[in-house]
């Protein structure tokens, strides 16, 4: 396996729920840009049939995949999953990566239920334990993989420039993205407040990405009511793109991240955002870019004030290409393909 020969592999997404998010977005950009960059590869994409497949149906079909999957594509140079689980009959010639996000079942575990922590930590184990090549999203996640397994991790450069296509307009609402428990809609609505009682150039507030659970809860809330906060669920990608270009700042209070895509979006755009101090959201936007402490909505309130009322510009960020991305995973696949060879001889 080298890199001057064309390569064989399958990229597999399949684990993913196939709704919009941050990982789906990861997925495609990445099999797009690996076709571009490197056409004379042989790519397999692997990736949900449908979002109306419950997790756990998912969970088993890409585990259990049989090992005819993987005799039909004939010799594979290598098997690559977009998450840290592996299915149980990859070949054991196949070479194998794995990309891993976070590990938020072990820093938040009151945000998953037993049953999901307990596929995470054996799957995950045993996904980890037969990659030949961890990959990481981020610095702070590559800390973790060694802590988790005493083994370092390539950290990916993730790309941020599909955003461009993006219309860029700047003159709606607060766009608020609370589409996972780490990013509490209470959260965002409270900073929200604080700043617009506080401020008369903080628009109306839209928030997307929220559970019909959670929608319903606050149906009769007085500002939902008045139309000043407007609650969605999963938007389409094209009202997602609109929605999110419209924006006059993005509020992205996660307590938890392992990479945090909107953020490098909005970054990409010179769109305002609005975050928690964490360490990937730092990698991300740099040492001076102003963020809140977690949990502090009267600090997000001022960011929010000053992200709307001032033109000042943003710090540096450090963006990617999905082409850097894509070399990086080949090179380390590539290399760790060497690496297999030089030990079976």
């Amino acid at each position: 396996m080298t890199a001057q020969r064309p390569l064989r592999g399958v990229i597999d997404s399949s684990a993913f729920s196939g709704r919009p998010s941050g990982p789906m977005v990861m997925a495609q950009q990445i099999v797009a840009a690996w076709r571009a960059r490197f056409p004379e590869d042989d790519i397999e994409s692997w990736h949900p049939n449908s979002s109306n497949v419950p997790s756990h149906v998912r969970t088993r079909q890409h585990l259990a995949r049989p090992p005819q999957a993987f005799a039909a594509l004939g010799e594979l140079d290598f098997y690559l999953s977009l998450n840290p689980t592996v299915p149980l009959r990859v070949p054991r010639s196949t070479m194998v990566g794995v990309v891993v996000h976070d590990f938020r079942h072990r820093a938040e575990p009151a945000r998953f239920s037993l049953s999901q922590r307990a596929y995470r930590s054996l799957a995950w184990r045993a996904g980890l334990q037969r990659a030949d090549i961890l990959f990481a999203n981020s610095e702070h996640t590559a800390a973790l993989v060694r802590k988790e397994t005493g083994r370092d991790a390539v950290v990916i450069p993730f790309g941020a420039d599909h955003a461009v296509e993006v219309k860029r307009d700047g003159n709606g609402p607060v766009v608020a993205i609370c589409h996972r428990e780490n990013k509490p809609l209470s959260v965002a609505l409270d900073t929200w407040r604080l700043a617009r009682s506080r401020s008369e150039s903080v628009p109306q507030l839209v928030v997307v990405g929220v559970h019909e659970d959670i929608r319903s809860q606050f149906a009769n809330d007085p500002d939902v009511l008045s139309g000043d906060v407007t609650i969605t669920g999963q938007l389409d990608t094209p009202e997602f793109v609109k929605t999110f270009g419209s924006a006059r700042a993005i509020v992205y209070l996660s307590s938890h991240e392992g990479f945090g895509l909107p953020v490098a979006e909005s970054a990409q755009l010179g769109i305002p955002v609005v975050c928690f101090e964490l360490p990937t959201l730092r990698e991300i936007m740099g040492p001076d870019y102003p963020m809140a402490p977690v949990g502090d909505t009267e600090a997000a309130a001022a960011l929010l004030i000053n992200a709307c009322t001032e033109a000042r510009p943003l710090a540096t960020p450090l963006l990617h290409t999905w082409s850097e991305t894509v070399e990086v995973l080949r090179d380390g696949l590539v290399q760790a393909g060497t690496r297999r060879l030089v030990v079976a001889q």
